[in-house]
């Protein structure tokens, strides 16, 4: 009956179901607009990749073989960047074919696509550019260059604006996720595009992380230091592919008092005996430094992340270096790992005070880096590649 509470109840939730598939149907609308402007720049993104590939890489690496290396320091490793995205094209492709309100692009990024190989790129961007400047500056692949950008292909577009578009490719694609975020759609979808903005910024971190230790490596690997030191091979330490802070020498207190000349890398620190019968104020000029071999007393890598770091409570110029864990039996018979607790004093307090304060400035930030590639690699790498 017209007027009754039923039918009004009916009229209300008539209205109430109206106005929801108009919110939905709005929502699925924005969020339609979203994904084919993603679409669109992974369809753009992905061709220019094949035209760096296609058009510029393997045509230069044929024509001009004399300098391979320097290309392949130009492109780094596109051929893999190239691959990827010719998968994920794909999957965001055969979604779009069946896109409906209740289809999932959250998901695309959590899936097997192993965006960690821009790693590689990322930190060889700088010397790409500065090969780049270098070959350009030779006659027949400048004027080569300027052929194949010319092309219509290439838009007219310098191979510099290409080789710059891998660099801003991960950051929009959180763009694009946080403003998917703001459509609600289902709590599947919500969690897999929140998971994928935490996966993807932690992997940006992680790149730049790894982009800054690279920086810092080049910049402070010492040839003339590092060649003082004789490692074991059975030690398994590989100096050439350390990052170098500091060196010097420091006085063992405990366990045993003696002179070491100590090596601080970003991840360890290296002590080494110094050989008898020359003057301890010529060390930086005349000491032959190398480890004993098989003397565990002087052989010790000590690596931070195992270890705490803190000033001497009694003692202004010595600090205490604490081994958390014990070495195996293996590394034992290796005499490499030292265990327990290490006192080390060095000839001023000023002195102490910048080994400690570098040292747990590399330990914080050797933790921060492995934990960031523990996560990444849980999170970016499938079973198959790991």
């Amino acid at each position: 009956e017209p007027g009754s509470p039923t039918s009004l109840r009916a009229i209300t939730n008539a209205v109430l179901l109206s106005n929801r598939i108009e919110d939905n149907a709005r929502v699925h609308l924005k969020r339609t607009r979203v994904v084919h402007e993603l679409f669109e720049t992974e369809e753009s993104y992905y061709h220019d990749l094949q035209l760096l590939n296609d058009v510029f890489y393997h045509p230069m690496r044929t024509m001009f073989e004399d300098h391979h290396s320097q290309i392949c320091d130009l492109f780094q490793n596109i051929d893999e960047l190239v691959d990827l995205h010719q998968r994920f094209f794909s999957e965001l492709e055969n979604r779009l074919e069946e896109w409906n309100i209740t289809t999932t692009i959250g998901d695309c990024f959590l899936n097997e696509y192993d965006f960690t190989v821009y790693e590689q790129y990322l930190n060889g961007y700088t010397l790409a550019l500065q090969t780049y400047y270098e070959l350009i500056k030779i006659d027949p692949i400048r004027k080569w260059i300027k052929i194949q950008e010319h092309k219509k292909i290439c838009r007219h577009l310098p191979l510099d604006s290409f080789l710059v578009l891998p660099i801003q490719r991960l950051p929009r694609y959180v763009m694009f996720l946080r403003e998917l975020s703001k459509y609600d759609v289902s709590e599947d979808e919500n969690s897999h595009i929140e998971s994928a903005i935490g996966c993807l910024e932690l992997l940006l971190n992680f790149l730049n992380e790894s982009k800054r230790r690279k920086e810092l490596a080049e910049g402070s690997k010492s040839p003339h230091t590092l060649k003082k030191v004789y490692v074991p091979k059975e030690m398994s330490f590989e100096i050439e592919e350390k990052i170098f802070i500091k060196e010097g020498v420091l006085c063992e207190i405990h366990p045993k008092r003696k002179t070491r000349y100590v090596f601080q890398f970003s991840d360890s620190i290296l002590v080494a005996n110094m050989e008898k019968g020359l003057h301890r104020t010529h060390v930086n000029s005349t000491y032959n430094l190398k480890l004993k071999q098989f003397k565990y007393s002087t052989t010790r890598i000590i690596w931070l992340h195992r270890s705490e770091i803190m000033p001497h409570a009694g003692n202004d110029r010595a600090f205490i270096l604490t081994i958390e864990d014990k070495p195996s039996s293996a590394k034992r018979r290796r005499k490499s790992v030292l265990s327990g607790r290490i006192i080390f004093e060095a000839e001023t307090q000023e002195d102490r005070d910048d080994w400690v304060t570098r040292l747990i400035e590399s330990k914080n930030d050797n933790n921060y880096y492995h934990q960031l590639q523990s996560v990444v690699s849980d999170k970016f790498i499938s079973n198959d590649t790991v």
